[in-house]
């Protein structure tokens, strides 16, 4: 009897053995399948960013060539005409920096006057103009107008066979921007004369630019 009850219990313990050497296989196994889920996971997920990595430098290649085609554009289809009976109209690019000048005003008060003194200019019509008009508000042998400070904006007033007269003011950001310049530190403006066969009275922020654009 006592035999029996010896033969049950290591029967029972040896059940209790394998049972619970089976849930431990079946929680590795569990465990195993977890991990090997997380990592396929985490290799999908720095695939996914690797290929966002890629389509990034894929789109600022692109940016970068057409940055560049835009500036050959830029560079060789503008034109200025100073053939005509308007003196001088077209677009242009023109790379160098600001000044400001002390003038004063038709009530004996000063003002600050922004001269663009140019630098480079590819367009030889453009730079005859200047020469040409060098005795005219707003204009010298080798520097333009473009405006007056008020509060830290360029604000200009120009006229046009199109508009008439028009004032603006460029943005705080674009006037920090040309204002910051110097000999040393230049900036790329395209600027367009538009036609203007009309005299006209010229404020304190008279400029011939109609309209400027900051593009390097």
């Amino acid at each position: 009897m006592k035999k029996n009850i010896i033969f049950v219990i290591i029967i029972i313990i040896l059940l209790g053995i394998i049972g619970f050497g089976g849930y431990q296989y079946m929680k590795l196994q569990k465990d195993n399948d977890k991990l090997t889920k997380d990592n396929k996971t985490i290799t999908e997920e720095l695939n996914r960013q690797k290929e966002e990595i890629e389509n990034l430098k894929k789109q600022d290649e692109t940016l970068n060539n057409d940055t560049n085609e835009d500036n050959t554009t830029i560079k060789d289809t503008y034109v200025f005409d100073t053939s005509s009976s308007y003196k001088g109209y077209g677009t242009v690019v023109v790379t160098g920096y600001a000044s400001v000048e002390k003038n004063s005003g038709y009530d004996g008060s000063t003002y600050d006057y922004v001269f663009f003194n140019i630098t480079h200019c590819d367009n030889n019509d453009f730079m005859k103009f200047l020469k040409n008009s060098s005795d005219t508000a707003g204009v010298k042998n080798d520097a333009i107008g473009i405006g007056s400070v008020n509060n830290k904006t360029i604000e200009r007033t120009s006229f046009s066979n199109q508009y008439g007269g028009k004032t603006e003011k460029l943005s705080k950001m674009d006037s920090n921007r040309i204002l910051n310049t110097s000999a040393t530190n230049v900036i790329k403006l395209k600027l367009e004369i538009l036609k203007d066969l009309g005299r006209r009275d010229v404020s304190e922020s008279y400029s011939p630019i109609n309209n400027i654009t900051i593009i390097g």
